[in-house]
């Protein structure tokens, strides 16, 4: 009986190594101007996209920026027109409106977003995800889900290395050229645009609101321990 079971496990594990392995290989589309962005598949359909660099900014800034929902059409995708906060049920979750104008043949698109802010030691998560339930009646969201998250991790320095990942699944058929835009032109941009408007005065750890670096304040604790110790070893 267990060398049955056995057998019929090592089956299962047999044809899921070949998904596996699918599933954990990324694809280098871009690397330009110290911006990485990555494709795949993803499971379920759809396509993931990673983008990373590291900006000459803090975590607080970069936060800041991020949470500064009114400019987000300053660094965001340029099809992001408008974004705004519906509601916030606690200090670090946000319902978002959100208004695109993605290119033709594409049309104007309304989505609900709701956004979480999880700081660790090591690292800070601003997870999103599409909230359909949350759409006014009748209406639905053309770009279908568009759910990731930002990685911020402090650098050093003043530096911050930040990740985007995010998975795209569109409701209607995208042209190829609109997609490769999508997942590889518009990902590198923004992150170029937000490590110059996170540098901007206003988003400077002093002009910061206290409740942004009490959000943060697991990573600053841990990043202000380390550079303690590594400067009491040098």
């Amino acid at each position: 009986m267990n060398r049955r079971k056995h057998s019929r496990n090592m089956v299962w594990a047999l044809l899921l190594l070949p998904w596996m392995a699918v599933a954990a290989e990324w694809q280098l589309g871009k690397d330009e101007s110290g911006v990485r962005v990555y494709s795949r598949d993803a499971a379920g359909g759809g396509i993931e996209v990673k983008a990373e660099t590291t900006v000459d900014a803090p975590l607080v800034s970069v936060m800041a920026l991020i949470l500064d929902y009114d400019a987000a059409t300053r660094w965001r995708a340029s099809m992001i027109k408008s974004m705004k906060v519906k509601d916030q049920p606690n200090d670090h979750t946000w319902i978002l409106q959100v208004h695109a104008e993605p290119p033709w043949p594409l049309p104007a698109n309304e989505s609900v977003i709701e956004a979480q802010l999880q700081a660790k030691p090591d690292r800070v998560i601003y997870q999103y995800k599409e909230r359909p339930d949350l759409q006014p009646p009748g209406t639905k969201s053309a770009l279908g889900a568009m759910n990731g998250e930002w990685i911020l991790k402090p650098a050093g320095e003043g530096r911050t290395q930040v990740t985007n990942v995010m998975m795209m699944k569109p409701n209607i058929p995208v042209p190829d050229w609109l997609i490769k835009r999508m997942i590889y032109s518009t990902p590198h941009e923004q992150l170029i645009k937000l490590g110059k408007v996170a540098g901007e005065p206003q988003y400077r750890p002093s002009a910061a609101p206290p409740k942004i670096k009490e959000l943060l304040a697991p990573t600053l604790k841990s990043a202000s321990q380390s550079s303690r110790n590594g400067a009491s070893v040098s």
